[in-house]
């Protein structure tokens, strides 16, 4: 009896030191979370883009240890992991796969961003966190897409501030985010400018059939210009494709004129000759601009614009075309269209783009 009550004894300590191990041992076995995404147009190398994926999740004790893995297929991969203070604390791309293991990690808010090795693939990937840590937080971004064309030509690369260029406004969400702007045309050549809150040229380029920037970016109304590298491109289609921590994509529309007009006997290059078409429009807006073109298949034209104070901001003469893009306020302008030499006779075409109302001949 005293052999079967020491044996039932042993029994029971054993299945108590069993249980007792099996639940120390599920009390400090680290949590794994596992998350996969799709990679439709990777942001690359660009770590702040949010067309790469943006993680956050808590590491929960100190002096601790974090085991990561990244599998992608279809693409390499790319991996940067950011601490508590913000700093980057390891970064690799280039592969298939990632096995990262990180020691004597201090508490606190870890980032991990998982995007493409090259810009612009597409693919999957799955990652998997194992640690004392909370759940992996997605961070995500929006992508807004518009599509327009250039209807009454570009306004070239030289002059960001032409109304034939479009002009659009997109609003950042958050501080120390970033901006991911796309342009593409099949047809032409783009350019492409963005301006931050303070209206600063923070970046311009041109010269390619797709451009794109990454941007640092903080909370406001950020600017975009998404132009043609040439003047004079005709019903040239583009995509205009922004992505961040954002919304509201929105064009600013302008107003296009186009009139046609002749000139009889011209007594040649003056400002007051009574041959002379004039037109005037009034400008709706401050700190804005408007593009003008005066042209002509039959002589070489005369130009002229002047502002609500009656003064000659703009003349020109001596070519078939001429046009100028100037700068404006609120008020009316004048636009005089006339001939280079005397005797000069036949049709001319003016185009008038720009934040105008009430045009009229005069």
């Amino acid at each position: 009896m005293k052999h079967n009550a020491l044996f039932l004894f042993l029994m029971a300590c054993t299945a108590i030191f069993i249980l007792t191990a099996c639940e120390l041992d599920d009390l400090i076995s680290p949590n794994t979370k596992k998350v996969s995404g799709t990679w439709e147009y990777g942001g690359g190398q660009h770590e702040n883009s949010f067309r790469n994926f943006h993680y956050e999740f808590d590491l929960l004790s100190n002096d601790d240890t974090l085991s990561i893995s990244l599998a992608t297929t279809q693409t390499d991969g790319a991996i940067w992991i950011y601490d508590p203070l913000g700093q980057q604390i390891y970064r690799n791309w280039g592969r298939r796969t990632f096995d990262v293991h990180l020691d004597n990690l201090n508490s606190g808010a870890y980032y991990i961003v998982v995007g493409t090795s090259a810009r612009g693939e597409a693919g999957t990937f799955e990652l998997e966190v194992s640690g004392n840590i909370s759940d992996l937080r997605n961070i995500p971004g929006t992508t807004l897409m518009l599509s327009d064309d250039w209807h009454t030509n570009g306004g070239g690369n030289s002059y960001p501030e032409s109304p034939r260029n479009h002009v659009y406004t997109v609003e950042v969400l958050k501080n120390n985010s970033a901006i991911d702007v796309v342009q593409t045309s099949d047809d032409t050549d783009v350019a492409l400018w963005v301006f931050n809150t303070l209206n600063q040229e923070i970046y311009r380029n041109w010269g390619s059939r797709s451009i794109y920037t990454v941007e640092e970016a903080d909370a406001g109304t950020y600017t975009i210009v998404a132009g043609t590298t040439s003047r004079g491109v005709l019903e040239a289609d583009y995509t205009l494709d922004v992505n961040g921590e954002i919304a509201n994509l929105t064009r600013i529309p302008s107003q296009d004129t186009m009139v046609a007009g002749n000139i009889t006997n011209s007594p040649g290059r003056n400002l007051n000759a009574p041959t002379n078409v004039s037109y005037a429009f009034d400008v709706t807006a401050n700190n804005t601009a408007f593009d003008v073109i005066l042209s002509s298949a039959d002589y070489d034209v005369a130009l002229w614009v002047l502002d609500p104070l009656n003064n000659v901001i703009y003349s020109n003469w001596g070519s078939r075309s001429l046009f100028t893009v100037e700068t404006s306020n609120i008020g009316t302008y004048k636009i005089v269209c006339g001939t280079s030499s005397t005797g000069d006779s036949g049709a001319f075409k003016m185009s008038l783009v720009g934040y105008y109302n009430n045009f009229r001949r005069l």
